[in-house]
């Protein structure tokens, strides 16, 4: 065996091993994002911008709502959002506009959808620091919530 082959499989090999158990996600993944404003000043909670799917597979993604929680994990409203798509030739809007304006001071909060979740597709949510919402990812109903 040449010295070119053998350092060649002794690369291979390195490579082999120093990736070996690492995961790296798809290209095609897709996200149940928010874009706009969240703010929360005395007395009053603002949300205003939009829900879409990111990502690059053709997806649709329905049975969703923007829910607010308090500290406890209770619910404090839910607001239904329409289906949305990330097929730009589909039927169904890529985005759909939000609006929640309330006198409620929510923790947490969540994108859910159930159909979402099912498919492997995120969502986006957002906990209170104290002086602003810190986003995370939530990917199934039991994990709504960053364990402390």
């Amino acid at each position: 065996m040449s010295e070119a082959n053998q350092i060649g499989i002794i690369v291979t090999l390195v490579l082999l091993v120093s990736t070996a158990g690492c995961t790296y996600p798809e290209a095609t993944e897709n996200s149940l994002e928010f874009s706009g404003t969240i703010e929360r000043s005395a007395g009053q909670f603002n949300m205003d911008g939009d829900v879409h799917v990111d990502g690059t597979n053709d997806r649709d993604v329905e049975d969703i709502a923007i829910v607010l929680y308090d500290d406890t994990q209770s619910e404090l409203k839910r607001v239904p959002v329409d289906l949305i798509s990330s097929n730009p030739d589909g039927s169904y809007p890529s985005r759909q506009s939000v609006n929640i304006t309330t006198d409620k001071q929510p923790e947490f909060v969540l994108i859910e959808s159930p159909d979402a979740w099912n498919a492997g597709v995120p969502s986006e949510a957002y906990q209170w620091t104290g002086d602003h919402y810190t986003t995370y990812w939530v990917e199934n109903e039991d994990d709504r919530f960053p364990s402390d």
